[in-house]
This record gives structure tokens, sequence and C-alpha cells, in this order.
């Protein structure tokens, strides 16, 4: 099998001290099936550099995963909206039963226009359940003015949202109103 090499440059963003200096790779273009393990190798390394730069982290926060927790960094911008939305869909999609969502907005200051709420629409599975979002006293007006519009542009995504002020809180709402199983002491 003949194979093509080419040189590419791989850069990263420097957002992080992971993955922000400039490496020369060597992706291997051939036909067949060394093609795609090459290219996928390339993808997997390039997503796994993303993901430390990202201004938020994900994860389930519970052992049932049913509840997804969403909490963006201090360097948040709005491409991590948008990468969260798309991570938190597959995550949602890699169960059956109800997911509940928790986004901790507390550090962050992000204003959303209309195309932003259209595009967390496009991302919201069947199976999405509440979203409690953890905010601080200073964002709540623009908050609830936020999901007002939203309820009109994309309703899925803003059906069925709360407001608390800590995790804690968020985690309480969810015990309380949804049942949802925590060990002993997580959200107190």
């Amino acid at each position: 099998m003949s194979m093509l090499q080419l040189k590419h440059q791989i850069h990263t963003p420097n957002r992080d001290s992971h993955c922000t200096q400039s490496r020369v790779g060597v992706v291997n273009f051939a036909f067949g099936l060394g093609f795609h393990l090459t290219i996928e190798s390339y993808n997997n390394y390039r997503k796994q550099c993303m993901r430390l730069k990202m201004g938020y982290t994900i994860q389930w926060d519970n052992a049932e995963k049913t509840v997804v927790l969403q909490q963006y960094t201090g360097n948040a911008i709005k491409d991590d909206l948008y990468h969260l939305a798309e991570e938190s869909s597959l995550m949602l999609k890699s169960v059956t039963h109800t997911v509940h969502i928790i986004v901790d907005e507390r550090t962050i200051k992000l204003t959303l226009s209309s195309t932003d709420i259209k595009y967390l629409e496009k991302f919201v599975p069947p199976n999405q359940g509440a979203v409690i979002v953890v905010i601080g006293k200073n964002g709540a007006a623009y908050k609830k003015l936020i999901q007002n519009i939203g309820k009109a542009l994309a309703p899925k995504a803003f059906k069925q949202t709360f407001f608390t002020g800590t995790l804690e809180e968020a985690r309480e709402l969810l015990q309380v109103q949804f049942e949802v199983a925590y060990p002993q002491g997580v959200s107190s």
C-alpha cells in the first residue's frame, strides 16, 4: 500500500499549560484502514488538547448517571457554550433514562444572542430533564430575562429551568422535586 506523508503543523492556542506548544506531526494519508486510524489518532489528539484548554468541566454528578454537572471556569468564552452543549448532548444520549443538568455559571458572564439560544435547542436530546442553573446574586435578573426569551425561541432547551445560588441547593432541589439519588452527605 502506498502512503503519502504530509507534514501538518499542529498548533494549539495558549489557553492552558497543556498542549500549548506548536508541534510538527506527520500525518499519514493512505487508502483503506490505515488512513482512518491515522486520522482518528490525530483527531483524538486534537480533542484531548481542546478539552484541556476549554473554559469548563463536564462530568456525571452521581453514580446512577441521572445528573450531568457542567461548570464553567474563569476563562470561559462563547465557544465553550457551544462545545459544552455538544458534549452534554452526547453524554445524555449515552443513556436511555431521564438526565437532569446542573449548570454552574457563577464564574462567568456570557451574553447570549438569539442565535446562541437557537443553537442550544439543536442539542437537546429527548431524555433531557430539568436544568438547574447555579448563578451569582448579580446575574439573576439577566438569567431570568434570557429564560423568558429562551422559552419562545428554544422551548425544549428552556422548558424546565430552575435557578439556585449554590451547588448544594441545586442538588437538594433535584433530590426533593425529582427524587435524584446522591450518596449521603453530597448535597448538604
